[in-house]
């Protein structure tokens, strides 16, 4: 089961969380249209990642932690996210 999550989570999604920030560099399939995933990284705990055809949500649980989690998304981009806040983007290509 855990394999299976796991193809999901890196292979569809295209999270991987590293010492630089999230990364994010989804291959959504029709079959699998939406999906959500609770992750850490960096610290953060409780990252709440939503992937929409065409957008991407990441919630940061409220924390102690100063510093805001990086996110790399698809193209080499990189944005900011802070504790206790919730972003939207579009992911291009779609």
């Amino acid at each position: 089961m855990a394999g299976t999550l796991d193809l999901i989570e890196r292979g569809v999604g295209g999270i991987e969380a590293g010492p630089d920030g999230l990364h994010v560099d989804p291959v959504l399939l029709r079959e699998v249209p939406r999906c959500s995933f609770t992750l850490c990284c960096r610290g953060h705990r409780g990252i709440r990642v939503h992937l929409l055809p065409g957008r991407l949500g990441v919630r940061v649980s409220a924390s102690a932690l100063v510093s805001p989690l990086p996110v790399h998304l698809t193209g080499s981009r990189l944005v900011t996210v802070a504790a206790g806040e919730e972003r939207w983007f579009r992911l291009t290509g779609d």
